[in-house]
Parts: structure tokens; sequence; C-alpha cells
């Protein structure tokens, strides 16, 4: 009889496969659990932090032409004044610059910036008669989203070490945080070196004799998660960056404490 590696109860009705990676972020084979690690109420509860990593990831996916579940095309519809879809001929985005409401023929009524971190920011560069369009768009400013990543750290733990290693009590900080949100847990982010849209997962490291650190690339940045209930590893990597490099090139995500999802 096994138990879930989340709620540690056993015999959970359990669902087949998990993937470490959302499927609509392109999960790689090797990054599924196959051993039903995960109950399907679990699994369903989870599956929220699944759908914040979709919505923070919508451009990129539809840049790649990231599929979802069942072959669906990527699309942006989480944000109030961007949308998005990848076509045949690539990508198409339409920003809303303001100030009020556009009803587009594609995509229907456009809301204008609202404020919030979700937004799109866009910039014209002129450059005689022609001009340039650039956009922006944040993702990392909840908790939610540290959950989500703390969610992929821990379940690739489980891949490398077994489900005996991420039961442990010394774990029990992460799997409150990540199924109800208890705690304030952050994560590192880290400018990507290069633009391309890859997932890549090295190894769990035992820091320190404490402390168990991962670090990865979802869809191309690169994240670094301390697992210890303190996170002594995460706080000194911080403190690093602050003074190497100032505010540049790295994050702690979500960037303030007490960061409202």
């Amino acid at each position: 009889m096994s138990s879930c590696i989340w709620c540690c109860r056993d015999g959970q009705p359990t669902h087949s496969d998990e993937h470490i990676v959302p499927e609509v972020l392109g999960c790689p084979p090797e990054l599924i659990l196959r051993n039903r690690e995960v109950c399907t109420d679990c699994n369903n509860r989870l599956g929220t932090l699944d759908a914040v990593l979709a919505d923070s990831f919508d451009a990129f996916r539809v840049f790649v032409d990231q599929r979802g579940k069942r072959g669906r095309p990527p699309r942006i519809t989480g944000r109030a004044n961007l949308r998005g879809e990848a076509k045949s001929d690539g990508a198409d985005f339409t920003v809303n610059m303001g100030p009020g409401a556009v009803d587009d023929p594609r995509y229907g009524l456009i809301k204008p910036p609202t404020g919030k971190q979700t937004d799109a920011t866009a910039q014209i560069q002129r450059n005689g008669p022609n001009a340039t369009i650039s956009f922006q768009v944040s993702f990392g400013h909840t908790f939610k989203f540290s959950r989500a990543i703390h969610k992929i750290a821990y379940e690739y733990l489980a891949l490398l070490r077994g489900t005996n290693q991420v039961s442990a009590r010394s774990f029990a900080e992460v799997r409150a945080f990540v199924i109800r949100g208890h705690g304030e847990r952050r994560v590192l982010a880290l400018n990507p070196p290069s633009s391309g849209y890859e997932h890549w997962f090295g190894n769990a490291r035992l820091i320190e004799h404490k402390s168990w650190c991962v670090d990865f690339k979802l869809c191309g940045i690169p994240f670094f998660v301390d697992l210890s209930p303190s996170t002594p590893v995460l706080a000194r990597l911080g403190d690093f960056y602050r003074r190497e490099c100032g505010l540049e090139g790295w994050a702690l995500l979500p960037p303030e404490p007490g960061a409202t999802d």
C-alpha cells in the first residue's frame, strides 16, 4: 500500500501519472511520476497551481506554439490588455495600450491596462515612417507562483530520491506551503543566458547536510529552490547576488514578502 507524497495518507485513490512539469508547458516523458505517487484529491487540488504557470508563461508558449492538453493551441487570455495566439505563419499578439477598451475583430473586447502586475507594457520606437512595437509581460509576483515552483522542485526530488525521502517530516513546511499556502517561501530566478524555450533539470543537492536544493530551467528561465524549513541557502544566495550584482540579472520571487495571491 502506497501513500501520497503530498497528503501522506495511505490507501487513497491514486492518479495514474503525475507530470512534474505541467502538461500545458510540455512535460518531457522522463519527468513523469508513473508509480501513483500522488492521490487523485491532491492531483485535482494542485491543478490550480499548474494553471498559474500556464498563465505566467502564456507569451512564451505562444511564441513557440507549445500545445496544451489534447493538442490545444496556446492562447493568451489571462491578461487584461493582451491577447495572442499561435498561428501557422507565426505568433500573433495584440496589446491595448489604452486609454479605453478596444473591440478587436479577432479577440473581442480587450480592456485597457488595469494597473495590475499582470498587465502587459508596450513601447513604440519610431524610425522615420516606420515604427516597431515591443511589449513585456511579468510573472512571479504572487505566492501562488512560488507554490507552483516549489511543487515542481518537490516532485522532482521525489523522482530522484524516492517517496520515502520527500515524505519525511523535514518537508512538512514545503507540503503545507504548496497544498494550503501556509507560510511565505520564495524562489530565486535568474535572467536566462539565451531566449530559448526549454526545460532542464539537474541533480538535487544536499547542501551542508541539511538543505535539499533543486535548480532547473522552466520555459528557459533558471530557478533555484531551497526545500529546507528555514531556507538558509536561498537567503545566502540572495545576499550574494545583491552584493555582487545589485538588482540586475536575478530576483527573489515573489519580489516582496506578503504578496497576495
